[in-house]
């Protein structure tokens, strides 16, 4: 069972397995942990809707992504559609259950301020390997070793 907690101000879900003390400091103030750990960012530009960072929480890696509101009205748009993050969280959970390989939905976050969405996390197990612009422009892949990245 997971773990969820629901207030004027946030939403949360956190598997319980990954619900240590470490990960609740974590999830409360996640703005905090990106500003005083040392984290990898994949994808990270001032303005833009989306943030993506490789975070180390309890010695496991994470992917963390972030989804910005960039203003009033950005907000506001955002509003009348369901959350990016639950989006990312419930499509995770769908494609575990058909039996397709994903990295595994660990929480998802989502704050607000009143009826206005602000920030929303969500967090996924890291998984290393081949980046998908490593594999789809490197062009001389054998037959074999196709196979072995496409599983």
């Amino acid at each position: 069972m997971d773990y969820h907690e629901k207030t004027r101000d946030h939403f949360l879900i956190c598997r319980r397995d990954y619900f240590t003390p470490t990960m609740q400091a974590f999830l409360r103030d996640p703005e905090t942990f990106l500003q005083t750990q040392p984290v990898t960012y994949l994808k990270y530009q001032s303005g833009e809707p989306t943030t993506v960072a490789i975070v180390e929480v309890d010695d496991r890696r994470l992917v963390l992504k972030r989804y910005n509101v960039k203003g009033f009205w950005h907000g506001l748009k955002r509003l009348l559609q369901r959350n990016r993050a639950w989006r990312s969280w419930k499509n995770s959970l769908y494609l575990e259950k058909l039996g397709i390989a994903t990295p595994r939905a660990v929480a998802v976050v989502m704050k607000q301020g009143g009826a206005i969405r602000r920030e929303a996390y969500f967090l996924a197990e890291h998984v290393a390997g081949l980046s998908g612009h490593d594999v789809f422009y490197k062009k001389n892949y054998s037959a074999d070793e196709l196979k072995k990245i496409i599983g």
